[in-house]
């Protein structure tokens, strides 16, 4: 909280300047079927939901992280797909999942790890659908799409990054 004082006229008057900023992001993702999530190369084991498609979970991240990595395996062969969204403080969605993520069928060794770059030859995610389960997935924003590989119903597991372009 900052006050900066101005004199005009004879009159002393202050502006309360008052700054809210969090050092975290909300995440919210699901995967169907089973999630396996890093942040910066860091496994996050504390998803109660990941082998649950039809529930979503809800993490805080670093503000300042650079990736996001997520095996996602389909135990049915079936309808498959990875669904999330990532909000600030204020509630601004900052990232969906769509084609700015790459996804690949090819376990990669390192292929989580944060400074990892082979994934810019990894084809653009595939769009399947927009998230349209809004009854299981109320807080993930309504832009997100359900993304796999190009080869929607052929390929399991598969393994997808992000890269922030925001901080």
């Amino acid at each position: 909280m900052n006050a900066t004082w101005y004199l005009q006229a004879g009159i002393l008057s202050a502006i309360l300047v008052i700054s809210i900023t969090t050092d975290t992001l909300k995440l919210i993702i699901t995967c169907d079927d089973h999630l396996t999530l890093y942040v910066d190369g860091v496994l996050q084991d504390n998803l109660p939901y990941k082998n649950k498609w039809n529930k979503a979970d809800t993490i805080d991240i670093p503000r300042t992280f650079s990736s996001l990595a997520a095996k996602c395996d389909n135990a049915n062969l079936g309808e498959n797909g990875l669904l999330g969204s990532l909000e600030n403080a204020e509630g601004e969605v900052v990232m969906v999942t769509d084609a700015t993520w790459r996804c690949t069928s090819t376990l990669i060794e390192g292929w989580h790890v944060k400074d990892f770059n082979r994934y810019l030859s990894w084809d653009e995610a595939t769009i399947k659908t927009r998230n349209i389960n809004r009854n299981y997935f109320g807080e993930i924003a309504d832009g997100a799409k359900w993304i796999w590989t190009d080869r929607l119903y052929e390929t399991n597991p598969i393994y997808c990054i992000y890269k922030s372009k925001y901080w």
